[in-house]
């Protein structure tokens, strides 16, 4: 509905107020007292033409008011236009759509090919990797690596604290020595212990034969036994150092030699087990970091990482595509909004527009009626005060006509009309539409050479 400040206000002015203003009363008595206008005079004297003019001035004001009033209603139809072309648009939404989705693929296009081309190769890398070495199973690595390595760290740091506390008891150094000695120990578990995981690794090569696999078994058990054994040294080292700091390694080595698992302190036998007992969960704990498979582990983190990357440029892809769409739809919902609010504006314009035709014409003729009273009443007075005879041109009516502004309907109600019958025509539009965006993302998607359907079934490989 038209808001009601649309609506002119005018000030209708009376007869007083006219001659308060004017001071019509006191003009004609002094005009009969001066015997003016004079008998033989044929024009209109000073007051009479300020009447006339100060009626002129105040239709103006009127003229003025509903020409402001026009501009308002001109700016509503304009958006009334603008909401009937906006509603046109919306059946050639799919068709921009279009355009800005295939600007987005050219867009992404160099980048994606490069990416696909290092996915493809990546791909069957791994393929025939996987063919060569006769492997069905998914590589197997750690998915946490870094605690892999956070568990290593923290058998280092324990079996450190732990052993330095062993032989700083028998150690003339005292802690630091302990530590140090502990710490050399701790250092050749690790190194044992990778060496046994990579030797473990290399058996396990498909195309090996039986007699290399047969050697690394036994290099194998070897290094382990040899672990072993060195850890009982490391255990009658200590017994010899509570017995004789000095020749310590002597005495360790001729011990071990006549009785290698008999150790003299219960302490001792706890090093050599806590000692082995790291030593084992080392090897288990670097097992698992990498693929038991040598080389798995590898050329599948590249094969994932590029994969990965793909994937990431087809979600960029999909999100514009969703974005595109949801732009869309909400441009649909505005356009809807704007057109439905500016025919509530406007459904009503041409009754408006006729009231303040009237309230416009009744003011006029209002003014008419007191610019004729005005005058007549200041010749009256002056009639009956002055000694001379009246003007003649005092026996006549004045004519007082001022400027009328013409009120036009047709091009309001036609726009009304059209505007009505768009926003009826909108739900079918709407449909359409979203119904040809659907067919249109479903082309887009069909015939884009971005679309790799080898990347949906890499999963199998």
């Amino acid at each position: 509905m038209i808001d009601k400040h649309l609506m002119a206000d005018f000030k209708l002015k009376t007869i007083n107020d006219l001659d308060q203003t004017l001071r019509i009363s006191t003009a004609a008595k002094q005009a009969a007292m001066e015997e003016k206008p004079n008998s033989d005079s044929m024009n209109l004297d000073e007051t009479e033409r300020n009447i006339i003019s100060y009626c002129e001035s105040e239709v103006q004001q009127a003229n003025d008011l509903v020409y402001d009033k026009f501009s308002v209603f001109k700016r509503m139809m304009t958006k009334a236009t603008k909401a009937i072309s906006n509603i046109e648009t919306i059946k050639s939404i799919p068709e921009v759509f279009k355009s800005e989705y295939q600007y987005n693929i050219r867009k992404n296009a160099s980048e994606y090919k490069v990416i696909q081309g290092e996915f493809n190769l990546a791909k069957k890398d791994l393929y025939n990797f996987k063919t060569e070495h006769n492997l069905i199973r998914q590589e197997q690595s750690s998915a946490n690596p870094l605690l892999n390595w956070a568990i290593v760290i923290a058998i280092v740091f324990a079996e450190s604290i732990l052993n330095s506390s062993f032989f700083a008891k028998g150690s003339d150094l005292g802690l630091l020595g302990g530590v140090i000695q502990a710490f050399v120990i701790v250092m050749i578990n690790v190194l044992v212990a990778n060496l046994v995981v990579l030797l473990i690794r290399r058996r396990n090569i498909f195309s090996l034969s039986s007699v290399k696999r047969t050697g690394y078994t036994f290099i194998t058990g070897a290094m382990v036994l040899t672990t072993i054994c060195f850890h009982f040294l490391v255990g009658h080292y200590r017994d010899a150092l509570r017995i004789d700091f000095d020749n310590a390694y002597a005495f360790s080595v001729l011990n071990f030699s006549s009785s290698p698992f008999a150790l003299i302190d219960f302490e001792s036998y706890i090093l050599v087990f806590m000692g082995l007992l790291f030593f084992a969960l080392l090897i288990i704990d670097l097992y698992k970091i990498k693929d038991p498979y040598p080389g798995y582990s590898e050329i599948s983190k590249k094969y994932y990482k590029i994969k990965d990357e793909l994937d990431s440029l087809n979600m960029i892809l999909l999100d514009d595509e969703n974005a595109m769409l949801s732009d869309m739809n909400k441009k649909i919902e505005i356009i809807k909004l704007e057109a439905t609010d500016t025919y509530e504006e406007i459904q009503d314009i041409h009754i408006v527009m006729q009231k303040l035709e009237n309230k416009y014409d009744g003011y006029l003729n209002s003014m008419q009626s007191l610019a004729v009273a005005a005058i007549r009443r200041y010749r009256s007075m002056n009639s009956d005060m002055r000694t001379t005879p009246s003007p003649d041109y005092f026996e006549h009516e004045v004519e007082f006509n001022p400027t009328r502004i013409e009120f036009e309907y047709a091009d309001n109600k036609e726009k009304t009309k059209l505007l009505e019958s768009a926003i009826n025509n909108l739900p079918d539009y709407e449909r359409e539409a979203k119904e040809n965006l659907n067919v249109v993302v479903q082309e887009l998607k069909d015939s884009a050479e971005l679309i790799d359907n080898d990347t949906s079934e890499s999963e199998n490989i």
